[in-house]
């Protein structure tokens, strides 16, 4: 009988369970619509799910890495997704944000870039059109902070509307994937009017099957400025600069030198100085029957050279590498390039080239035991190529050029040379004097350094225009630090000047900069050692001592990313 009293209390408790059950799950049902997300303006990561609980200096943050992803439902994307621009830091290289839609687990419609120590706001644009109402998720490949987000509106097409883009004939530039400005009428022309720094345009299944050498573009503008061409992404790999001019009269073509390129890309027009209207764009293909310099006329080096052209080489010799001709030199092999004309000077020598095992270039004047004008170190690259540069004196007047591959091997499709007038490497240089300079005269003479020796492979230190400059004074410290940044696609040019202040003589100085806020891939006139997570600088013997008011420079040339600040410490040693 108990037996049956507890069956039967069972059976009760279970029922009641059911029915409990059932009210519960009743009750859940949302009785309103759900609340959806304007992505356009901006979001604070504190309100999506695993976001908040952190602040610094007024900034709520929150940090995300590993299996800890950010997560915001119903986000309303109906005016399009061309962009996200995202707010963020790390302390870590090559962190990465990724942005999903729907699914954590597919393919991340973007990749976002984070390479500041402090909050910093980049773009990241999707590879795929996106409206309607979504789920949106972050996630990191590193320890990443994130403040807030916010998507840029911009064009969607569906079906037929899509635009099919030849790269290779005109193509206006308000057809588009995505643009920071709104089209407008300008002298008759739809343009992309304003189009000024900081401002892109998107272009989506671009098919280079033809290579690309350049881009034109048909503008019209009251000053001179430059548009950076890159890949994916405003702060993607740069593929190459367009300089325009003043062209109050019309609209007028400029043409920059790419890089290769092949297949189906996105490229994005990024403003990086001056302003313009943009009507239309065009790609010239690149094929391996381009024209070349004629050899016997004088050959200006400010634009980017190919290597092929018909002077003497040893130990080398023209290949066909994919896409392109390059010159693939052998240890101890040459080439060289004749009647080089330095009409604006020199401050550095960029090459564009590939090595699968570590290299050494040397580029030497009128002959391959002449005047060292720098060394380029190439790393392994797998086949890839990539830009490499060296600090180089100021040149002038007419030279042959050697470029002598001095340990291992490599390849070289293209040169250029680096002006005191270019700010990044493109076609002819802009300059950045004050307005009225001619481009074409005498540069000054640079300063002389008393009882300089002669120091071999040290190439002297040329002057360039400073960017704002920090000053670094410690306590009873007799001398002033201060330096400039020249930063380009892939790497970054430090130059440092120590000026004696005091009225007595200084003898000897040690500067200290963090490792995670440089990379030191060459150097000149300073002496380089690393002691623990620092680079530890101190001067030649001939450069050691400052009388009252002398000063002496140095610099590095490193790669990757070096626009934030520098974590160092200074002092003299007489202290």
């Amino acid at each position: 009988m108990k037996r049956k009293v507890n069956v039967l209390i069972s059976l009760f408790a279970a029922a009641a369970m059911l029915i409990s059950q059932s009210i519960k799950i009743k009750a859940t049902e949302p009785s309103v619509e759900k609340t959806l997300l304007n992505p356009y303006e901006t979001v604070q990561t504190e309100v999506m799910e695993n976001g908040g609980g952190f602040y610094e200096d007024d900034i709520q943050y929150s940090p995300i890495a590993g299996s800890k992803i950010l997560k915001a439902e119903n986000v309303d994307f109906s005016k399009g997704l061309t962009g996200i621009e995202v707010t963020a830091r790390t302390r870590w290289g090559g962190s990465e944000i990724y942005v999903y839609i729907d699914d954590p687990k597919s393919e991340p419609i973007a990749r976002i870039l984070i390479r500041a120590y402090s909050f910093n706001t980049v773009t990241g644009i999707p590879g795929i059109n996106v409206s309607g109402v979504h789920d949106i998720y972050f996630e990191a490949n590193n320890p990443i902070d994130v403040a807030t987000w916010k998507a840029l509106p911009g064009k969607t097409y569906e079906g037929r509307d899509v635009p099919k883009i030849d790269p290779y004939e005109d193509n206006e530039a308000e057809v588009n994937f995505g643009s920071s400005i709104e089209e407008s009428m300008h002298k008759k022309h739809t343009v992309l009017a304003g189009f000024t720094e900081g401002d892109y345009f998107l272009m989506k299944d671009v098919n280079f099957d033809r290579g690309l050498k350049g881009i034109t573009i048909e503008a019209w503008s009251e000053g001179d400025g430059l548009i950076e061409v890159r890949k994916n992404s405003v702060d993607g790999e740069l593929i190459g600069t367009i300089e325009f001019r003043e062209s109050n009269d019309g609209y007028k073509p400029f043409e920059g030198e790419m890089t290769g390129l092949e297949g189906m890309q996105n490229i994005v027009f990024v403003g990086k100085k001056g302003s313009c209207n943009i009507d239309r764009w065009h790609a010239d293909p690149r094929t391996t029957d381009r024209t070349l310099p004629d050899p016997g006329n004088p050959i200006s080096p400010y634009g980017y050279i190919e290597a092929e052209l018909d002077f003497p080489r040893e130990n080398a010799e023209i290949v066909e590498d994919s896409w392109n001709k390059v010159v693939e030199i052998k240890e101890n092999g040459y080439f060289s390039v004749q009647k080089v004309k330095f009409k604006y000077g020199m401050s550095s020598m960029v090459i564009f080239a590939s090595s699968n095992e570590p290299a050494a270039v040397e580029i030497r004047a009128d002959g391959i035991d002449g005047d060292l004008l720098g060394v380029i170190k190439l790393y392994n690259t797998k086949g890839e190529y990539e830009y490499y540069s060296t600090k180089a004196p100021n040149t002038e007047e007419m030279h042959d050029l050697f470029f002598v591959c001095k340990v291992g091997s490599c390849r070289i499709d293209k040169w250029m040379v680096m002006s005191k007038m270019m700010p990044v490497p493109g076609n002819e240089p802009i300059s950045i004097g004050e307005e009225g300079d001619d481009p074409g005269k005498e540069q000054p003479e640079l300063p002389e350094i008393p009882d300089k020796p002669e120091i071999p492979e040290e190439p002297e230190n040329p002057e360039i225009p400073e960017e704002p400059e920090q000053p670094d004074i410690q306590g009873d410290c007799k001398l002033e630090l201060k330096y400039s940044r020249d930063i380009w696609g892939s790497g970054y040019q430090i130059n440092f000047k120590i000026t004696n202040i005091s009225q007595e003589q200084s003898s000897g100085w040690t500067l200290k900069i963090k490792k995670k806020y440089i990379n030191v891939a060459q150097s000149w006139c300073v002496n380089v050692e690393e002691d623990g997570e620092y680079y530890v600088f101190t001067p030649l013997s001939w450069n050691s001592t400052l009388a009252p008011g002398q000063s002496t420079e140095f610099g590095i040339i490193g790669s990757g990313d070096a626009s934030g600040g520098l974590d160092y410490s200074f002092s003299d040693n007489n202290n």
